[in-house]
């Protein structure tokens, strides 16, 4: 870009150095639904951090994360707590690894002994949403 196209354009981005790797803005991170079964979901997710991301709330008093098929988190309810047997642990936060970077991300639910809300969330944004919040 020029100095005459960026007057005539005054949002236009400044010029910046690129480091030859790709450059992505947050917006550029997306999932799309894989599988869904009771008290599960399954994500492809897309961008700087290419992974699968697989919710499992089956487990009684039990909850994990896998992504690329490692455990990324796995909550341990107390077994002698009903609580732990029919509420769903309200939000799992773990981490997404790219190239030279890592993300925050965090799944949410809602429900007794069954899904009635989930949303699963990377950097802040909301990549998929269901039920009501």
């Amino acid at each position: 870009m020029n100095v005459a196209s960026s007057a005539v354009n005054p949002y236009a981005s400044p010029l910046a150095q690129s480091r030859g790797e790709p450059e992505f803005s947050p917006v550029e991170f997306s999932a799309q639904l894989l599988s869904r079964g009771w008290m599960r979901r399954r994500f492809a997710v897309s961008g700087p951090c290419p992974c699968i991301v697989d919710y499992n709330g089956r487990g009684i008093g039990y909850e994990s994360v896998l992504v690329n098929g490692a455990l990324a988190v796995r909550i341990h309810g107390d077994w002698r707590k009903l609580s732990d047997w029919i509420w769903l642990q309200p939000r799992l936060d773990f981490d997404l690894f790219g190239s030279a970077m890592r993300k925050r991300a965090c799944i949410e639910t809602r429900g007794i002994l069954r899904l009635s809300a989930f949303r699963l969330t990377v950097d802040g944004n909301v990549l998929y949403s269901e039920g009501t919040w």
